[in-house]
């Protein structure tokens, strides 16, 4: 990936979008040329430092470089990344045409950009999809010739556009209550608006439906009556500082359903403004979110056990190793020793090959005992954290000559 990395910022810049190190003449004196490691490191601080997610795809589809936000946009580890298919990043549906879109960008060696007003969605590893952006420019270098794949994540702007086209639909209705309670009514979503005074003036039907109450019952302050009790006042510190600063605000909260179950809920608000900019309150759209908590909350329980069930294997291959093929392997050097006396003086050679087994059986004794102690640390499990990395600390200051100094404050011995 670095050698990439480096081929990528020392491409030529005759072609469009290239980044290329500085050639510096060597004179002899003033600032020397960045050696390759340096290119290589800061190309990658470079990737990283965008705040939009960068991937380089090879002629065959694979991935060979991908920035941080890669990585956070798609879900998956940097080692996950690289040398994956980017069409597994691609719903199905799609990806006949990003195959098509990918030869066309190899073909004619021009930038594309797709996305903006279109239905373009990228796939994450937990199988959710989410609308981007994405610029694609051809890069040719010494090592060929990629594609550099620039993607912006789309939600925040799409969600945006989508309660600002709402707006605007209000304003435009705003003579005719029954056409806008009509249209809201008709959405999947929970719909509400507030006016000037912070006081809730409207709740469309799915919220109704959710709830099981009235309008007039949420109405006014009666709609903060269904948040969870342990939500109520995180959620109303929100709404107050974003009301006071008229700016777009995203929580999430939990709210009562009509049966008593509390339901996640993803709730984002906009300030509403009349012709005249004059600041008229705010309007939200509320999406249930519970099952993808649940998803999440699964997962988190399976990487858990995950995580422990390996504990337990390195547990288990850590005592074989010290208590069943240290022990042998001790007796094979006392049986080395016994033998290396037994012979005579008088048969050097001999002597010395038994002597040189037997160095050879001591130090693979001793890094069984170090592998299983990395595998396994019998200190941590029965003296704690804080002696364990005390006696570690002292091992290597022996092992290596040097001074280790550990301090530790407020942790449990055991």
């Amino acid at each position: 990936m670095n050698g990439t990395v480096g081929a990528l910022m020392n491409s030529s810049p005759r072609h469009q979008g290239r980044v290329s190190a500085p050639r510096v003449p060597d004179s002899g004196v003033g600032p020397k040329v960045p050696s390759p490691k340096w290119v290589e490191l800061s190309g990658q601080s470079l990737l990283n430092a965008v705040p939009d997610a960068i991937l380089l795809v090879s002629r065959e589809g694979e991935i060979v470089v991908a920035n941080a936000q890669a990585e956070s946009l798609f879900g998956y580890e940097h080692k996950e990344l690289i040398g994956r298919s980017l069409e597994s990043l691609i719903p199905p549906r799609l990806r006949p045409e990003n195959r098509q879109h990918r030869e066309i960008a190899f073909s004619n060696q021009h930038v594309q950009r797709r996305g903006r007003g279109s239905q373009l969605f990228v796939l994450r590893k937990d199988a959710s999809e989410v609308p981007v952006e994405i610029c694609i420019n051809p890069l040719t270098n010494q090592a060929g010739t990629f594609l550099v794949c620039v993607i912006r994540d789309a939600t925040d702007r799409r969600h945006s556009e989508g309660l600002k086209m709402l707006d605007a639909v209000l304003r435009e209705t705003r003579e005719s209550e029954e056409r806008f309670s009509l249209l809201a009514d008709t959405a999947p979503a929970l719909i509400w608006m507030s006016d000037s005074d912070k006081l809730c003036i409207y709740v469309n039907k799915s919220w109704r439906g959710l709830t099981g109450r009235s309008l007039d019952s949420e109405l006014g302050n009666g709609w903060s009556e269904g948040i969870h009790p342990d939500d109520l006042r995180s959620y109303l510190d929100t709404y107050a500082q974003a009301f006071d600063r008229q700016e777009e605000f995203r929580v999430e909260y939990r709210r009562r359903r009509h049966d008593g179950e509390y339901r996640w809920i993803l709730d984002t608000g906009v300030p509403r403004f009349d012709k005249d900019r004059t600041f008229v309150g705010y309007i939200g759209i509320g999406v249930d979110v519970t099952d993808r908590k649940l998803a999440e909350a699964a997962l988190a329980r399976v990487s858990s056990k995950l995580i422990e069930a390996q504990e337990q294997e390195r547990t288990r291959i850590a005592r074989e190793l010290h208590d069943d093929f240290s022990q042998r392997l001790a007796l094979q050097c006392i049986d080395l020793d016994l033998l290396r006396k037994k012979l005579s003086e008088s048969d050097p050679k001999e002597r010395a090959k038994v002597v040189q087994m037997l160095k050879r059986a001591k130090e693979i004794s001793t890094d069984l005992r170090s592998l299983s102690h990395q595998l396994h640390s019998s200190k941590l499990e029965f003296v704690g954290l804080s002696l364990a990395v005390r006696g570690l600390c002292k091992e290597i200051s022996a092992k290596y000559e040097i001074d280790v100094h550990f301090h530790d404050s407020g942790i449990p011995l055991a």
